[in-house]
């Protein structure tokens, strides 16, 4: 008697099916409201859930669905292991058993259970990696093996332990790399290939090793130029290795060379704002003014209508860190009021207004703006690092406009006690830990401002020298 994948997929089922009776069941046995008190006014009219509510609601019920799945996932495994124990030379059952530790692990990652999800992934990977030696014709069982490896150096990556992570993204391309040579007509494994090298060099610029870094992206890169020559669909993803790769040379404070690789980025794909914002940034750190200048310029012509508030303030301040970055300043006006219209009481979205009335010439009205932010970044020193660090960052740019907007008013004084308060900010952001991969700004967010907001300075003070 053989026992056919159909049967253990109907077992899945009927666990998951179980665990959905069970829910159903409990709301079912739930009195009704209406029913219990039919002349009683229900509270929910009467009550209006806050934002604050509705996202700890959310939250909570996200935790009820991981739960409801790692039982599931749990029951699958135990009634998975008892067909390996009677099949055990079924080699599919086992496959399927690793797998489903694998999914196992992804929910105990999402549900904050590192140490749970890595021992899963490794039950998964430790499965697998026999299956394969023992079954050397199947790709099957390598392509999951391969996936499991990938999946838990993600992991481990995204959670602060990334020379674990460059390790196991090696063993992965390695594997892949194997299973080329081995099946040469294996369809899309190049692409694969390219994707695991991609992560590799994210991983390794992580855990600090640049140079490695460096040259698997160079790897990437070359990889993907060949197989984009015959499929336009993977530009995207050429365009994506050239700003992983810029992201490292940034790292290195390599301005010119990762503006460079952006410009590529962008030359390949220029719908992604954030590849246009970023080239512009790199280019006013290394200093090539007229490089700044255009690419403010392609900026507002592509996205200077965008509707998004968020798209509008990124743009509007990275056309506000360097002078003359326009010659009309009106559009980066119109960017920076929407982003405040959107959220009146962000300080980030004030202080680019700020600045930009600053850039337009309106001194007055832009250090009245920037005071009116100014209060608001002392709640920063109580967040977690990313959004602590991108107020100070925001509070880098508004101090840095005060000292600017007071130095043409002639106001030596205040000029020179900005000065001791940006050195302050600077001090306080060389403290921080480059950002994480999942940051919503780039790992060399910090290492940029300060570099030019430390130009700036030196401005000031060459200014200072000349009206002694």
């Amino acid at each position: 008697m053989t026992i056919t994948r159909s049967f253990l997929q109907g077992a899945i089922l009927l666990a998951l099916f179980g665990v959905a009776a069970s829910a159903a069941d409990e709301l079912q046995a739930a009195p009704d409201a209406k029913q219990a008190a039919p002349d009683a006014k229900p509270a929910a009219l009467d009550a209006k859930p806050t934002p604050a509510d509705a996202k700890k609601a959310a939250v909570e019920e996200e935790k009820q669905r991981l739960a409801e799945a790692e039982a599931a996932f749990k029951q699958i495994i135990e009634a998975t292991t008892k067909l390996v124990q009677l099949f055990p030379r079924e080699a599919s059952y086992q496959n399927e058993l690793a797998r489903c530790y694998a999914g196992l692990a992804s929910v105990q990652f999402r549900g904050g259970h590192p140490q749970e999800g890595e021992a899963s992934y490794k039950r998964s990977i430790e499965q697998l990696e026999k299956l394969a030696v023992d079954n050397p014709k199947v790709i099957d069982y390598r392509v999951n093996l391969i996936q499991s490896y990938s999946w838990l150096g993600a992991e481990q990556v995204r959670t602060g332990r990334a020379n674990e992570g460059k390790e196991i993204y090696q063993r992965a391309v390695a594997a892949q790399e194997k299973l080329i040579r081995d099946f040469p007509a294996a369809k899309d494994q190049e692409e694969l290939l390219a994707t695991l090298h991609l992560y590799a060099g994210i991983a390794a610029r992580t855990a600090g090793a640049l140079n490695e870094a460096e040259l698997i992206q160079q790897q990437t890169i070359e990889l993907l130029r060949k197989l984009a020559a015959t499929k336009p669909a993977l530009r995207s993803s050429l365009a994506f290795a050239f700003v992983a790769y810029g992201d490292t040379l940034a790292m290195s404070d390599r301005w010119q060379d990762a503006a460079d690789a952006y410009s590529s980025a962008v030359t390949i794909d220029n719908r992604v704002r954030v590849y246009c914002t970023r080239r512009a940034v790199l280019l006013l750190a290394a200093g090539d003014t007229q490089g700044y200048q255009a690419a403010c310029a392609d900026l507002i012509e592509r996205f200077g209508k965008t509707d998004n508030p968020v798209d509008a303030m990124y743009i509007a301040e990275t056309c506000v860190l360097g002078e003359r970055a326009l010659a009309d300043m009106a559009p980066v006006i119109a960017l920076a009021q929407r982003a405040v219209a959107a959220n009146p009481a962000s300080p980030i979205a004030k202080t680019v207004l700020g600045a930009a009335e600053l850039r337009n010439g309106q001194t007055e009205q832009a250090i009245t703006t920037l005071k009116a932010a100014s209060p608001q970044f002392a709640a920063g020193a109580f967040l977690p690092p990313p959004q602590r660090d991108l107020l100070r960052l925001s509070r880098l740019l508004a101090e840095m406009s005060l000292a600017v907007a007071f130095q043409k008013q002639g106001n030596r004084e205040d000029v020179d006690s900005q000065v001791k308060t940006i050195r302050k900010v600077i001090e306080k952001l060389g403290e921080a830990a480059p950002p994480a991969n999942d940051s919503p700004f780039a790992p060399w967010s910090i290492s940029v401002a300060v570099t030019i907001a430390n130009r700036q300075l030196a401005e000031l003070a060459g200014d200072k020298v000349e009206q002694k």
